[in-house]
């Protein structure tokens, strides 16, 4: 992580699949305050959730890296933010008994910490740990929450409550966002009257100007309690109850999204695929191109060898007529030179008996081939047509020898 750190373009707010675990958080639980520093100048989201809805500053206090706590603080970093349990980061600092990261969060001079917050349990952080400094320094600390410290820890919920309801994050409530927001806020309370909650937003919006700021909020925020009509510590405990619902629904929703582009991915990929083997269907075979490869061309080059007709000069054609004449007249004792073949020739003719008709020469073409060669032909234009090309064949290989 250190090596990348100078590497430009990257987003610390990637999340690991299924844990929701970004960068940020690895730093705060590593201890590396560098790169938790890294991380926030690249604007990270100091408040990201992970899917059970910790933030960095809670892996900070669980595994008690004092430094990161306090540098989380100076970011603003929510310290009263609660798991899906309603763990706060004092839990968890309680709970790994860490006196230092315990008196970071307790001393943050912007933060006011709902040391009474409680868990699924319904166990506050004091209760946790079996530090008896620790026990001393909530203590003293909750002694010191009066009313003033109350109503800015109020001020903190409502804070929280007002980012609830910016859903874009843009600093405006506008009034689809109000009352989607208000819809689910209504769950959480009985005494609410859907009339009053429809006309708040225009008289939370005094300047007319069709959405809410935070000021706006702020200043109306004894009548959002007036509306709501409960105690402090019951309305500490009701906006617990909205933030963990609205961090189960956003938590939902990233994971439907993720869900949803996977699918995607995987349906273009399909579509893609489908598409190139559809294209290879309808090209002809022809125009395909076959893959050159270099067996396929040392194939290729023997068959061409194999299979191609030899190039001789004449006097080798010669010659070879020469030797197959030879050989096919060895075991009819014919004659080496042209003039005995011509007198032997001569000689059977006188003794030889009546030619048969041509038609009884033809072979049968139902009889089967005895294997045997022919002797020469006894028509007598057949048989000096042949004499006579050897002949010319050994006289020409006699004048060019």
């Amino acid at each position: 992580m250190l090596r990348l750190m100078a590497t430009e373009g990257l987003n610390p707010n990637i999340k690991e699949a299924g844990s929701g675990i970004t960068s940020l958080h690895r730093a705060a639980s590593a201890g590396q305050a560098e790169v938790l520093l890294w991380c926030i100048q690249t604007k990270a989201e100091i408040d990201g959730r992970t899917q059970l809805g910790r933030s960095a500053l809670h892996y900070a206090c669980e595994c008690s890296r004092p430094r990161c706590v306090r540098l989380l603080l100076e970011q603003q970093a929510d310290a009263n933010l609660r798991t899906l349990s309603y763990l706060t980061p004092l839990h968890l600092a309680c709970q790994a008994n860490s006196l230092e990261a315990v008196s970071a969060l307790l001393q943050d001079p912007k933060q006011v910490v709902d040391v009474d917050a409680e868990d699924t349990k319904r166990r506050s952080g004091e209760a946790l740990s079996s530090n008896q400094q620790i026990h001393r320094v909530v203590r003293k600390y909750r002694a010191q929450l009066d009313e003033r410290r109350k109503a800015q820890l109020v001020e903190q919920c409502l804070q929280r409550l007002f980012s609830f309801f910016d859903v874009n994050q843009d600093g405006m409530i506008h009034p689809e966002e109000w009352a989607d927001s208000m819809t689910l806020l209504a769950e959480f309370f009985e005494n609410h009257s859907d009339r009053s909650i429809s006309n708040m937003f225009e008289e939370i919006d005094k300047d007319d100007s069709g959405y809410i700021d935070w000021p706006e909020f702020k200043a109306s925020y004894a009548e959002l309690l007036q509306v709501i009509n409960v105690p402090f510590r019951e309305l500490m405990d009701t906006l617990a109850d909205v933030d963990r619902a609205i961090l189960k629904e956003k938590l939902r929703l990233e994971r439907e999204e993720l869900e949803a582009s996977k699918a995607l991915r995987a349906q273009e990929e399909e579509v893609q695929q489908f598409g190139e083997e559809e294209e290879e269907e309808e090209s002809p075979s022809a125009n395909k191109a076959p893959a050159v490869t270099v067996s396929a061309a040392g194939k290729a080059a023997v068959a061409m060898k194999r299979f191609r007709a030899p190039v001789v000069s004449p006097k080798a054609k010669a010659m070879s007529l020469r030797r197959v004449a030879l050989r096919r007249h060895s075991d009819h004792q014919v004659a080496e030179t042209a003039e005995e073949a011509l007198a032997l020739f001569a000689a059977s003719l006188e003794t030889a008996p009546m030619p048969v008709p041509s038609e009884s020469l033809q072979s049968n073409p139902n009889e089967v081939d005895d294997g045997k060669e022919n002797v020469l032909p006894t028509m007598p234009e057949l048989a000096f047509t042949g004499l006579s090309a050897m002949v010319n064949a050994e006289a020409e290989v006699s004048e060019k020898t």
